[in-house]
């Protein structure tokens, strides 16, 4: 059975887990806020369709002065979303 796993940032250690999982049959999934890096983990066979859901979160993120953050700032705006709701 094939597995899948999701990868946020796909800097340096990103792109080495994308490396051993797609050759070992894994579906990887990932999204950085840098395009360079979703085209160069495309290239390594991953799938980065988590930019367009994540689009929104990150902009709210930015907008709020969290961009800087890494993934502490998309889970304050979702947080924060949560509470409005």
């Amino acid at each position: 059975m094939a597995e899948t796993v999701g990868l946020i940032g796909l800097g340096l250690v990103g792109k080495a887990m994308v490396r051993r999982l797609v050759p070992a049959g894994w579906t990887v999934l990932g999204w950085d806020i840098d395009p360079a890096a979703r085209d160069q983990v495309a290239d390594l066979g991953a799938h980065v369709p988590l930019e367009r859901a994540h689009a929104e979160v990150l902009r709210a993120a930015i907008a709020a002065g969290l961009g800087d953050a890494d993934n502490a700032g998309l889970i304050e705006v979702l947080r924060e979303a949560q509470e409005r709701e």
